[in-house]
């Protein structure tokens, strides 16, 4: 889904309107003409989406129906652009946001079928870690926390964009622009693995932990690999397969995976079995251990 922007200093007024699901009125000229056709569902600002009612092809003049609060920049451009698209838009209140979750690199709209994730800036992920970090006592950190997330966001990005991964392993993510993407909407792996075992489906639920570990060598043969370990959460289930959630803590540098396995104890790795129940955690581990090994990364990196 796109999203429509609207100029700041009119954002108060825009937002109440949209809130309250009234029809509003938008002028577009430059880039944005001859953009918009009647139908088409856009994401506002305000975490609503819009429907396009109306697009009227007018010539600009005094008689605009916001002419008097348009500022003197504004009548300039609209008078120099000669004629304007006015787009009448409908708020969908019922498309509303189901949940809003806030991650340290995100903040995630969830709607019934799909998510969009808005990438934070750079004051609003130093403000997230700095919570984290005054409670374990290691406030001297943020700075290089920060760096590191800013610089994984944008590597991972890179590699996304310039990778053949196929779009259903990573949750059909799609680029609206630098700041949003949208994902289908998941079920996190942990989540299906506490509801088969709620079942007592224990066969299931192991054979999710297998497929969710093996998703590492699916990834690998793209030359892609997650970073965190911590494929209960950055994993997901859609239509009985594994997606990559969490898009931003990449690499595709194959020396960089072979030193961290070689280093890594994925006995104490907390993060690998993380919300899952205890009774899997032996089982868990042992399928970790079996599968992520230089062997295996040398026999699928980058093979597709």
């Amino acid at each position: 889904m796109k999203i429509i922007k609207f100029p700041k200093h009119e954002h108060k007024g825009y937002k109440k309107d949209i809130k309250e699901g009234k029809l509003l009125w938008t002028s577009r000229i430059g880039k944005e003409f001859n953009k918009y056709k009647v139908g088409e569902i856009y994401m506002s600002e305000f975490e609503i989406p819009l429907k396009i009612i109306k697009v009227n092809r007018e010539e600009f003049s005094s008689k605009h129906p916001n002419y008097r609060n348009l500022t003197s920049a504004q009548k300039k451009q609209l008078k120099k652009a000669v004629f304007y698209d006015h787009i009448q838009l409908k708020p969908l209140i019922k498309m509303k946001s189901i949940k809003i979750k806030e991650g340290w690199q995100c903040k995630v709209n969830i709607y019934r079928n799909f998510v969009i994730k808005e990438i934070k800036n750079r004051k609003d992920i130093t403000k997230k870690i700095k919570k984290h970090l005054i409670k374990i006592n290691k406030l001297d950190q943020l700075e290089k926390l920060t760096n590191n997330m800013i610089k994984d966001i944008n590597n991972s990005t890179k590699i996304l964009k310039n990778s053949k991964i196929p779009k259903e392993l990573i949750a059909e993510a799609k680029f609206i622009d630098e700041k949003h993407v949208k994902q289908k909407r998941a079920k996190v792996v942990h989540e299906e693995i506490e509801r088969l075992m709620g079942k007592a489906k224990i066969k299931q639920a192991k054979q999710t932990i297998d497929k969710s570990v093996n998703f590492f060598l699916t990834l690998w043969k793209y030359g892609v690999h997650d970073k965190s370990f911590k494929l209960t959460k950055n994993f997901g289930i859609i239509n009985n397969k594994v997606a990559l959630l969490d898009l931003f803590e990449l690499t595709n540098e194959k020396s960089k995976v072979k030193k961290k396995l070689t280093k890594i104890d994925f006995n104490k790795k907390r993060e690998i079995v993380e919300k899952v129940p205890k009774k899997l955690h032996k089982y868990f581990r042992k399928k970790v251990k079996e599968t992520l090994t230089i062997e295996n990364l040398n026999k699928y990196w980058k093979i597709k």
